[in-house]
């Protein structure tokens, strides 16, 4: 039952995507009492014995045969990690600089909490962070559209609340909005990137989790990315000892336990309950492939908007140094040096005092501080723990706005849209701006955090209470 269990439940993964759990086990509940029916038939001895076994092995051998046959596949590369080409890479020519839009750079960090950074170690330098915020319109209050980066980023780009999200395919992700019952494709849904071309400009994007250059192959004109799912094992016997670490994910005692292949040379499988998640080799080797792309685009004076996310400090975290960290804190120096990278290059190339940059986070810190790897969710959600930072340098620099009032960054489309046509351009109008624009949008609105149902988590203007959600 042990063995059987794991391997229909790879099985029906593969086939019905995301089968319900007890569906999983089904299956092999009645291959139990099959075996154990032969058993009791026959007279306790070798004989009962050999016929249970053998009935174990006829039942288990196709499964298995399906689960070595699916790592070997894998590891010929008939089933390619990447679906489509990664990259986009057209040639995007220089235009008239009479008629040029107000260039912005958007950067979005994954799980960049507010909380944290107001109540960082005194001892925590992030000097490239703190020379930015010197200088730029800071809100202390906002709050991010979604509890997961899946819904979070494309509410951000369609600047439309979005309740949940479907993906299907390698380039197809349904999005169901808050508002009403409708729906709509990402790859087809208006997004900032029209808002761009709408204006005669150019869209450059680069990031992980989203297929960036799959979902939006004719409105960037250079684009990269990075995944963060599977993982992509190497050599056949990696390939092998994958395929049993996920289906080992429902079992209750093997779901927290490594899976060892004793041929294997490389690194362990990751923890099987964070398969999901890039090993911190990975996530390392993604995070510096992502940063030289970064700096191409940041440095393109040709691009009007770039839009750029980065999957620190989401765990497993990696420091200042691109090293694996069991510290969040040290997570935030890797976010800092990232932006010290991108500004000195801006810098070079004389486009930092040409460019309105915009620094925010898809959603806050989701787990306790204290965490090996930042994986252990927190059991209670306060407002207070809820909010992302939102920075916005005006080209050119400006005067320090500190900003209290609740607003969701969910406006940020909009926003971007009347920094490019110049109707905003200082720190001060951005803050009436916001005055003028934040009454249209709730401050928070978002599931219930450890459960795909819709319990809405809502922070109410003027009062400040609220309902705590607990993960049990």
């Amino acid at each position: 039952f042990a063995a059987f269990g794991p391997l229909s439940s790879e099985l029906f993964t593969w086939w019905f995507v995301r089968p319900q759990v007890w569906f999983k086990y089904v299956l092999p509940l009645v291959a139990f009492l099959i075996c154990l029916a032969v058993a009791c038939r026959s007279s306790y001895g070798v004989a009962g014995l050999a016929k249970n076994l053998e009935a174990m092995l006829v039942i288990v051998a196709p499964f298995s045969i399906l689960v070595f046959g699916h790592a070997f596949l894998v590891a010929a590369g008939v089933f390619a990690g990447n679906f489509e080409s990664n990259l986009i890479d057209r040639n995007a020519e220089s235009q008239d600089s009479s008629n040029r839009l107000q260039r912005v750079v958007w950067i979005v960090f994954d799980e960049f909490g507010q909380n944290p950074l107001s109540h960082r170690p005194p001892d925590l330098r992030l000097p490239a962070l703190d020379e930015l915020i010197s200088n730029s319109f800071v809100a202390e209050n906002a709050f991010p559209p979604h509890y997961w980066t899946s819904a979070s980023l494309p509410a951000l780009l369609t600047g439309k609340r979005v309740h949940w999200v479907v993906p299907h395919g390698p380039d197809g992700i349904t999005l169901h909005f808050h508002s009403d019952t409708s729906s709509a494709e990402l790859t087809s849904a208006d997004t900032v990137f029209d808002d761009v071309l709408s204006l005669n400009g150019k869209n450059a994007a680069a990031g992980w989790y989203h297929p960036y250059p799959r979902l939006f192959p004719n409105k960037l004109s250079l684009g990269y990315w990075t995944p963060a799912g599977w993982y992509r094992c190497k050599s056949f016997n990696e390939c092998v000892s994958a395929s049993l670490a996920n289906s080992f994910e429902d079992v209750p005692i093997l779901r927290d336990l490594f899976i060892e292949n004793p041929l294997v040379e490389a690194d362990q499988i990751p923890f099987i309950r964070n398969r999901f998640l890039n090993h911190h080799r990975e996530h390392a080797e993604y995070n510096l492939l992502l940063n030289a792309r970064a700096k191409g685009l940041v440095t393109n004076e040709n691009i009007d908007f770039v839009f750029l996310h980065f999957a620190i400090p989401h765990g497993p975290y990696l420091n200042r140094n691109n090293e694996s960290t069991h510290s969040y804190f040290e997570a935030l120096e890797a976010v800092d040096e990232t932006l010290s990278i991108l500004r000195d290059e801006m810098k070079r190339t004389n486009l930092w005092d040409r460019t309105t940059l915009i620094v925010s986070g898809d959603h806050w810190l989701r787990s306790d501080l204290s965490s090996p790897d930042g994986l252990d969710p927190k059991e209670v959600f306060m407002p207070e723990n809820t909010r992302v930072p939102f920075i916005v340098k005006p080209s050119g620099g400006g005067e320090s706005i500190q900003y209290e009032r609740h607003f969701n960054t969910v406006i940020t489309r909009q926003l971007i849209k009347s920094i490019m046509t110049r109707e905003v351009s200082t720190t001060e109008e951005i803050a009436s701006w916001l005055e003028r624009t934040s009454e249209e949008q709730p401050e928070f609105m978002n599931f219930h955090p450890c459960r795909e149902l819709e319990t809405p988590f809502i922070l109410n203007r003027p009062s400040t209470s609220v309902r705590l959600l607990t993960c049990k």
